[in-house]
């Protein structure tokens, strides 16, 4: 039995992570007197379990909904710019990938 799944697990790219962490840190000054949040504070602004929440910050894949909410939660708008799938971030992250032109040195 061949079972094929598909992955909707997606990343944010490193301009999405800034631009969520520095909305989440203002978001920290303005209603939290400076201090971070604890990962249960992030989930229940969220609405998301606070594991679920430290695999977005950690980048570790999770679904576009996912995304949606946490930028939401801090007036943020995702874009198609501010993640990636987790396939395609793997590819291009592994320098073995067959295919991939060398680099050219600096």
């Amino acid at each position: 039995m061949n079972s094929s799944r598909r992955n909707r697990a997606r990343i944010l790219t490193a301009s999405g992570l800034k631009k969520l962490r520095e909305q989440t840190r203002a978001h920290e000054i303005e209603e939290n007197a400076g201090y971070k949040y604890s990962l249960e504070r992030l989930g229940e602004l969220t609405g998301l379990n606070s594991e679920t929440v430290k695999n977005v910050f950690d980048c570790k894949g999770s679904d576009k909904g996912t995304l949606v909410r946490c930028f939401e939660a801090f007036g943020l708008t995702l874009e198609e710019s501010d993640y990636v799938s987790a396939v395609r971030a793997a590819v291009l992250s592994d320098p073995n990938f067959v295919g991939r032109d060398e680099r050219s040195p600096t």
